[in-house]
């Protein structure tokens, strides 16, 4: 059979027999020239819809051990590159959880919502082991083009082979253990058939080579599930972190109370430093407020900078910052802070320590009106 044809009957295969096509073996090739496998899945957690790509960090290291970008080819041929892969080992204590160092990940595709690009790590704990108390029957299906191939496999003494999170897989010819170290089948998967269709159990590392018995050892998929969960926490973290400190932490306005001496210029022209806000009390009213809410409730507060820049209302103003859980919380001050203007800089930063979900209400006490630049929160 043509090459071409078995691949397309493994993907008839895959979309008759999976309810959500969300996973895939794609071939790597890493800045080195070496030569691998790796998983293309998608996340239902922090980073939900997006894609993503996991392999062993042997395939994609420099000699330094790190991580480096790599081109992963799918079975129609795309290539493209992955960036700034996230190895086990940049989170404390993760490679004694999986039982491996040898694991990194790396987000390909951003894409919210995505329907096609579904969660398919596996399956939970319980029907993962239940699975393998039976020593199914595992197959591995090679990715290059010179050399395709099916190779079948068994979990070897099934009983008591995972250990710290890693099998040792017999292939049923001997043969074909050689070959996955000839033929860079690291990162290639053992799937099985199950109720749900085909499902990842194991992704192979390296050759077992103690005593010759030329044994594979491969890491379970409810450890590579594990590492995700952490890894993608740390991502999402660490982008953050970055963007807190470059556009801010996005947040929206709920209400605010005063006159808009311009109602071209309402308060989300904040957001971008482009306008000046000018707001003055109304009905003999002494203050003005604004009250926002950050748009993602996973998000932590440390600052607030206020700008009133470019002649936008007095030298500086102060204000002071309320916070709140809900609409159904009490308001209790946080702070009292002094906004940033083309000739004043505070003394000290408006800094706080707040977790969300959060609303915030900034006052500033006026007999006349006010006016703001920017609101950025880190």
């Amino acid at each position: 059979m043509k090459l071409i044809s078995i691949f397309a009957v493994l993907v008839t295969s895959l979309i008759l027999n999976v309810k959500i096509v969300s996973a895939e073996r794609v071939l790597i090739t890493a800045e080195n020239g070496e030569i691998g496998h790796g998983w293309v899945f998608g996340s239902t957690g922090y980073t939900s819809g997006s894609c993503w790509v996991v392999a062993p960090l042997h395939v994609i290291n420099d000699n330094g051990n790190n991580a480096r970008p790599f081109t992963y080819t799918d079975i129609n041929g795309m290539s493209r590159i992955a960036l700034n892969p996230i190895d086990v080992n940049k989170i404390v204590g993760l490679a004694e959880i999986v039982g491996t160092d040898d694991l990194a990940f790396s987000l390909i595709e951003s894409r919210a919502g995505n329907k096609s690009c579904l969660s398919r790590l596996g399956l939970n704990s319980y029907e993962y082991n239940n699975l393998i108390r039976s020593n199914p029957d595992l197959t591995v299906y090679s990715m290059f083009t010179s050399s395709y191939k099916i190779i079948n496999l068994k979990i070897y003494r099934a009983g008591s082979a995972s250990f710290d999170g890693k099998f040792l897989l017999e292939p049923t010819d001997k043969n074909d253990a050689i070959d996955f170290v000839k033929s860079g089948l690291s990162g290639s998967v053992a799937e099985v058939k199950s109720n749900y269709g085909p499902q990842p159990i194991a992704m192979i590392l390296n050759l077992e080579n103690s005593n010759n018995n030329h044994l594979i050892k491969a890491i379970r998929f409810d450890k590579i599930n594990t590492a995700f969960q952490l890894v993608e926490k740390f991502y999402v973290n660490n982008m953050k972190n970055i963007r807190a400190k470059t556009s801010g932490i996005p947040y929206k306005i709920l209400n605010f109370s005063g006159i808009l001496l311009n109602p071209a210029i309402n308060p989300y022209s904040l957001n971008n430093n482009s306008s000046c806000l000018e707001i003055a009390p109304a009905g003999g009213k002494k203050t003005v407020s604004i009250t926002i809410e950050l748009e993602d409730n996973n998000e932590k507060i440390s600052e607030i900078i206020l700008k009133n820049q470019n002649n936008c209302g007095k030298d500086y103003q102060k204000y002071s910052i309320d916070q709140r859980i809900s609409d159904s919380s009490d308001w209790d001050r946080v702070v009292t802070c002094e906004s940033i203007s083309d000739k004043f800089k505070p003394s000290k930063k408006c800094n706080m320590d707040l977790n969300g979900p959060r609303q915030l209400r900034i006052t500033c006490v006026t007999n006349s009106k006010v006016g703001f630049s920017e609101l950025k929160i880190q």
